[in-house]
């Protein structure tokens, strides 16, 4: 009867060079950088309708908070885009 931990380290190698011959070794996409100024300014103005928001608590300002992260999640996921 073999060894139990021979069994089992021969079946991890042989794991390990199916997955490694199978598996894709692709390369990464290329990271551009996406933020400018138009988000920085965005970013800005949400945070300053949260700050409105915290210290108010007034529907309006709650409103206003939501539409300004509305408008920002766009822009970002819109400038990720181009």
């Amino acid at each position: 009867m073999p060894n139990s931990e021979y069994t089992s380290r021969l079946f991890t190698l042989d794991v390990l060079k199916c997955a490694s011959l199978c598996v894709p070794r692709g390369q990464q996409k290329k990271y551009t950088p996406f933020w400018n100024e138009n988000l920085q300014k965005l970013k800005k103005d949400s945070d300053g309708a949260r700050e409105r928001t915290r210290n108010t608590r007034f529907r309006e300002d709650c409103i206003a908070l939501r539409k300004a992260q509305a408008i920002l999640r766009k822009s970002i996921i819109e400038a990720k885009r181009s």
